[in-house]
């Protein structure tokens, strides 16, 4: 009798530790403030196991779009979008992503076709393949990208690319300190018989600080998903790994023509604040009008 006194509270004990365990937690919604004062709501859908399949977005009250379904097969995630940004247009888009055994990216491949409705014949196809290298802390060092893209305006009017990325991350003490992306993209134009070359190559390199000693607390599970779709584009790769979130990244962007020569420049510097919920999981992050078109980002969890 005197041991069942003392099983009993064990096992309550237990049951709410796990009821408690932030390991349960799903991120449920973004609500993203902008400058004009809109909120614009992106919903994540889980299956039973916790793993998102669908994300939905809307502004203020307008009816909820999908911007993405989602499956799973082995170590193979599968996403599959169709776009609406210009209605003259059908557009789909496929992403398969091949993991290792610990959920980490290993490649990507993306193939798109964007069709214009009649009496229009416009067709455009792109495929795209991306491949990830990682250190020995199991934090993200490089990705190379290739993709092409055909364009058939009309019979007489077709248009090629060719995009070549190198993305390299540098990382120092436990978080990521730079983010160097060079890309070139050649340009061939084919038009009633004659050939004209053009493009050009960028560069996109981004310094991040730490020196408000944010914590690295949040939903990590579904990463890929979400770093495919993110809220912000200037966060890092979701990985628990990191060991701070960033209050700042400056960004020096950079285009030149076929030349070398200098065709656009743009600098600056994003500064950022965050705030936790009472699970120390990150709740908000709020920036200076006019750094970006938003201001304040609110992420809601819940269980799944």
């Amino acid at each position: 009798m005197k041991k069942l006194t003392w099983i009993l509270p064990l096992l309550l004990l237990l049951s709410c530790k796990k009821d408690n365990d932030p390991r349960d937690l799903r991120l449920l919604r973004v609500e993203t403030t902008t400058y004009s004062g809109d909120i614009i709501t992106t919903e994540y859908q889980y299956d039973n196991p916790g793993r998102i399949i669908g994300i939905t977005s809307r502004k203020n009250n307008e009816s909820p779009v999908t911007l993405v379904g989602v499956a799973y097969t082995g170590n193979e995630v599968w996403m599959v979008s169709s776009a609406e940004y210009d209605p003259s247009f059908t557009e789909t888009k496929e992403v398969r992503f091949t993991t290792d055994a610990s959920g980490k990216p290993q490649k990507r491949i993306e193939y798109r076709q964007r069709i214009s409705k009649a009496p229009s014949t416009s067709r455009e196809y792109s495929y795209d393949t991306a491949m990830y290298v990682y250190d020995a802390a199991g934090l993200l060092k490089n990705i190379t990208r290739v993709r092409r893209d055909s364009m058939w305006i009309r019979q007489d009017l077709i248009i090629k690319r060719k995009f070549d990325w190198t993305i390299n991350y540098t990382n120092s003490g436990g978080n990521l300190v730079t983010r160097d992306e060079y890309v070139t993209y050649p340009i061939t134009r084919i038009e009633n018989g004659v050939t004209t070359l053009s493009g050009g190559s960028s560069e996109y390199h981004q310094v991040y600080g730490y020196a408000k000693g944010f914590p690295n607390k949040t939903d990590f599970n579904n990463s890929i998903v979400k770093d495919e779709y993110p809220v912000f584009v200037y966060d890092t790769p979701l990985n628990s790994n990191y060991k701070n979130m960033h209050d700042q990244v400056a960004i020096d962007n950079t285009d030149r023509d076929l030349s070398g020569t200098i065709i656009f420049n743009s600098k600056g510097t994003i500064y950022m604040d965050r705030a936790y919920d009472k699970k120390g999981f990150l709740a908000t992050m709020t920036k200076p009008p006019g750094n970006t078109q938003d201001i304040k980002i609110s992420y809601i969890y819940g269980k799944k």
